[in-house]
Formats: C-alpha cells, sequence, structure tokens
C-alpha cells in the first residue's frame, strides 16, 4: 500500500522493521522491489541506491538484474550516468563473485555467450556537440544540428536510452514554439547501435512522432537522417522485427528495403479505411490474423480484411527484419541523399 501510494520513505522504514524486528515478517525479494519503487517515484533515488546495498548482503533476498536496471534506469533518466555507471559496475562484479563461487541461478545474467553490453558511460561527454539540460519531461540531450526544408524545420539531437542494459540510443527531434521559441520535442528514433566500422549495425527498433505531424511526409525525413548518419559512420542500418505495417511500407517503398531472411514474415496489402485506419489484406489469413495481438491493432488502428481492398493497396511484408538491398546499395544511397539533400532543402 505504501508502495502504490509512493509513501517511499515510509515503505522504506516498515522494510527495515521486517528485516531487524521478529514481530514482522521477513521481507521477500517483491518487498524490496516494492520499496524500491517507491523510493523511485517519490524521487530519492539515493535511498533507492542504499537499499540495493543493504540486499546485496542481505539474508533475506538478493538483487537480481531488475534490481540493478530499475535503479540504474531511474539514474540514466535523469542524466547522471556516473550514477548509471556505478549500479552496473556493482552488477558486474557481483556476477564475478557468483561466477567464481558456482553460485547459478542467482537472477543474474550468468552466460558470457550472452554478450550483454553496456554503456561506455564517458563517451556521453561529445566534444562539439551542446549538452541540453532536459526540461518539461525531456532528459539531457545532446543537440547535432538542424534540418531546415521546405517540408520541415527541426533540430535533431541525442540521447542515450534510459536504461543502460538496453544500450539504445535515441535521436530526437525538436521543432521550435512558434510563441516562446522554446524546443517541443516531436519524435524520436529508438535504435541499438553496434558500432565497429565496416561490420557494425544501427538497429532501429521503432519511431513516434506526433500525430498532429503525420502523413506530411516527416517521418521519411526522420528515417533518412537515421539512414544518413549510418552511412557516414560506415556502419549498417537494419531493423528488428517490424510490426508496424505503416513503417514498413515507407522502408521498403520508399527506400527499397528487403527482408533479411525471404522466409520471414507475411506479405500485405496496405491501404487507408474508414477514419483513418490502416486496413490490411493477404491471402494467406491465417497468418496474418497471428501476426497483431488485440493491442497492435487498437493502438495502431488496423483493420483485418478477409476481402481484397478497392481500390487494392500495396503489397508490403511485415513482421519480418529488414535491410537495405546488398545487390544495389549504390541506389540505396542515391534514395537517402534525394530525400535529405535535393535542391529544395538543406542541412546542418
Amino acid at each position: 500500500v505504501l508502495a502504490k501510494s509512493r509513501k517511499g520513505k515510509e515503505a522504506r522504514k516498515l522494510l527495515l522493521k521486517m528485516e531487524n524486528n521478529a514481530d514482522y515478517p521477513n521481507p521477500d525479494l517483491t518487498s524490496y522491489h516494492r520499496t524500491i519503487t517507491a523510493l523511485l517515484w517519490s524521487k530519492n533515488q539515493a535511498e533507492a541506491f542504499e537499499v540495493l546495498v543493504d540486499m546485496e548482503s542481505s539474508k533475506y533476498s538478493s538483487p537480481i538484474t531488475e534490481t540493478y536496471d530499475m535503479i540504474a534506469n531511474c539514474f540514466g533518466k535523469s542524466g547522471n550516468f556516473t550514477m548509471a555507471k556505478s549500479i552496473e559496475n556493482r552488477r558486474q562484479r557481483r556476477l564475478i563473485e557468483h561466477d567464481a563461487n558456482n553460485e547459478i541461478g542467482m537472477g543474474l545474467d550468468m552466460d558470457p555467450s550472452s554478450k550483454r553490453t553496456y554503456y561506455q558511460f564517458e563517451y556521453w561527454d561529445f566534444p562539439g556537440l551542446t549538452k541540453v539540460n532536459g526540461s518539461n519531461h525531456v532528459s539531457n540531450y545532446w543537440e547535432i544540428g538542424q534540418y531546415t526544408s521546405k517540408y520541415a524545420n527541426v533540430t535533431v539531437a541525442l540521447q542515450p536510452h534510459r536504461n543502460p542494459s538496453k544500450n539504445g540510443i535515441k535521436l530526437l527531434f525538436f521543432v521550435a514554439d512558434q510563441k516562446t521559441k522554446e524546443p517541443i520535442k516531436v519524435g524520436f528514433l529508438l535504435m541499438i547501435n553496434s558500432p565497429e566500422p565496416g561490420t557494425g549495425t544501427s538497429k532501429f527498433l521503432g519511431m513516434f512522432l506526433d500525430p498532429s505531424l503525420r502523413g506530411g511526409g516527416l517521418s521519411k525525413i526522420c528515417l533518412a537522417i537515421w539512414m544518413h548518419f549510418c552511412l557516414e559512420a560506415k556502419i549498417k542500418p537494419v531493423t528488428g522485427i517490424m510490426n508496424k505495417p505503416l513503417l514498413c511500407l515507407v522502408l521498403q517503398h520508399k527506400f527499397g528495403w528487403v527482408p533479411i531472411d525471404k522466409r520471414q514474415g507475411v506479405d500485405a496489402e496496405i491501404s487507408t479505411g474508414d477514419g483513418g485506419s490502416v486496413v490490411l489484406y493477404s491471402s494467406r489469413t491465417r497468418s496474418l490474423l497471428g501476426a497483431f495481438s488485440p493491442s497492435d491493432l487498437k493502438h495502431q488502428n488496423i483493420v483485418l480484411s478477409q476481402v481484397p481492398p478497392d481500390p487494392r493497396g500495396r503489397t508490403t511484408r511485415i513482421r519480418a527484419a529488414l535491410e537495405p538491398p546488398k545487390d544495389d546499395y549504390d541506389e540505396f544511397q542515391r534514395l537517402v541523399n534525394h530525400i535529405l539533400f535535393d535542391t529544395n532543402r538543406e542541412a546542418d
């Protein structure tokens, strides 16, 4: 009850009684996690960290990967990467200790072959880039530059994913408020990077764009900006398994992307229905029904049709991982440059 009410300090006092007073039940992992959550919700990050330290020597319950991640997540969101790095170092040390003692099943990522990678936190002091202290529910970010065209005038910025275990990076997109001229975040693109030049990849996970700006070609520009950075850094842009039909449509029909595995996914015709809904039709109806959860259908305003649309839609592969065409990479680069740098546009 205290945790749900965000009474972190009160929950912490009760936890201490559970640890030290025989009249109270012994705390379990849930007790610790709820206390940490309450402390983080009530902006008592330092005390949440103290609970983590106590758990590492507790006889009742040991921290698991989720314990470290939830606290590092909060410090990362607030831009305190020093503490986020410290928490990850504690997790790594504990992993080594358990491995040396042959302790299995502690809830940590014990398998070295999992290749779980973490931020190089010190890299987030970029020379030459402007660090902007966050406001209005936006965490700290690093400004890259401006993109200006007759279609868009946006500021492009970088931000690490708030959970360091995800090793993700966001490209943020801002426009200036017409009255105050203050930057307003209108969208972001989330990726996971493996940055080795020549062999590295940037895996696109998803994108959000303010609903009021959709339909004007901005999503295509945002994707092209990401692809341009990949080309400049000589890393390959790819996607995870894509379940957003409109993004699949743009990637395949505007940029010529193809499935990494031709056996993966299902082909569907995409068209527009009543109220702006996304209508999907496939002759493989059963495969299409299994491609989306009820939540996907609701939040993406998707309608599954059992009859072909009239007029017919554009056939697109969905539920597949995508990549630029290997046999026509030059054409892919030309398309990116055309979208970003034709005669009507300029960018810094």
